[in-house]
């Protein structure tokens, strides 16, 4: 994949600038709208201490994120994905809503910076008000 975007012959409509690779980004469209999943791939299971399953292996107490760089950039195609307003959301949130900064770069295309500091699993970036 990376040969073909080398080479000029595909072109993703997302691509990561700079933050940890280990959050994976995917965008799906609802409503018209386009949605962006952020799923960590850098979780840590935290055994209890006592309970163990029958064969004795600890269950998991909490899950952790082995992430420090929660300062994600991407470069948007807006011809492919287009945006005005997007906010990060995440269940571990709660009720805070967080704005995700948009920079208009060269025709076409559009600069987008959040950060999910304090979401260990799973956030969306999304326009929170058409949805």
């Amino acid at each position: 994949m990376e040969k073909l975007i080398t080479q000029g012959k595909f072109h993703p409509a997302l691509t990561k600038l700079s933050g940890d690779k280990r959050w994976a980004a995917r965008i799906r469209f609802y409503n018209d709208q386009p949605v962006i999943h952020f799923m960590n791939t850098a979780m840590v299971a935290v055994p209890h201490p006592a309970i163990k399953d029958t064969g004795g292996t600890p269950v998991i107490k909490d899950i952790e994120s082995a992430i420090v760089n929660n300062h994600l950039s991407y470069k948007m195609d807006t011809s492919k994905i287009p945006v005005s307003e997007l906010s990060v959301l995440s269940p571990e949130l709660g009720e805070e809503i967080r704005n995700a900064q948009i920079t208009y770069r060269k025709k076409g295309f559009a600069e987008i910076n959040i950060n999910p500091d304090g979401v260990k699993v799973y956030a969306t970036v999304q326009n929170h008000k058409q949805i």
